[in-house]
């Protein structure tokens, strides 16, 4: 009886072995593929600007003012006639170099209720080149009183005059027009979805109330033209 079960032990332990030498069959299919990212960006197209000359002798300007608001990319010359200064101007400037920055100054500015134009306004034509949808928006703040030792929070006055908005002039860039009136007819409240060859014009302005505590003014400030991915964007 024991030589038998020595025996079927034996037998196990070689079926056993057996089994671990069988050949394996195999096959495989490879995929192979190509993957393109998508892009967020916007170029700076063109800036512009709003020049308060004094004018003298110019019947055409009754109250000795014009008020010049340039949308092309060359700098409009003084009004027709004979002037004497340039009084005041808001003025926006592509300063990128290796960023993208508009840098604006806006000097000897003053309350304005004339002809229509009651603000100093300086802007900049985004174009939107990237191929992901996004979401556009403003912030504006950083303001740093520059003279704190006049007794006035500088900071505080300028950020309550100042406000940034938004315009979508894609089909006034395609129709060539870049009237004002044109270009503001669509004015975005809020942020603003932007996709491929959109255009954007971004306009920030200062509107001065008639206010002696406004007088003698220095701050500086930053503004912002924040774009995000679409899906993104913070609701």
């Amino acid at each position: 009886m024991k030589k038998i079960g020595l025996l079927c032990l034996a037998l196990v332990l070689a079926l056993g072995a057996l089994g671990v030498g069988y050949a394996a069959w195999t096959d495989s299919i490879d995929i192979t593929g190509t993957v393109n990212t998508g892009s967020v960006e916007i170029d700076i197209v063109t800036c512009s600007n709003t020049w308060v000359w004094k004018v003298v002798g110019n019947t055409a300007y009754p109250d000795e003012i014009a008020i010049i608001h340039d949308t092309d990319e060359v700098r409009l010359p003084a009004p027709t006639g004979t002037y004497t200064e340039l009084v005041a101007y808001a003025d926006a400037e592509d300063t990128s170099n290796g960023t993208k920055e508009i840098t604006v100054t806006i000097d000897n500015a003053f309350p304005l209720d004339i002809y229509g134009t009651d603000l100093f306004c300086a802007d900049a034509v985004l174009h939107y080149v990237g191929s992901i949808p996004v979401i556009a928006y403003a912030t504006l703040g950083d303001f740093v009183d520059l003279t704190p030792g006049n007794g006035v929070d500088d900071a505080a006055l300028l950020d309550a005059a100042a406000t940034v908005m938004f315009y979508d002039i894609t089909d006034a860039v395609a129709a060539g027009d870049w009237s004002m009136e044109t270009l503001t007819a669509n004015p975005i409240n809020g942020p603003v979805q932007m996709h491929y060859c959109d255009y954007v014009l971004a306009v920030l302005c200062l509107d001065l109330p008639e206010n002696p505590d406004y007088m003698n003014l220095s701050a500086s400030f930053t503004a912002t033209l924040n774009v995000i991915q679409w899906n993104e964007y913070p609701e």
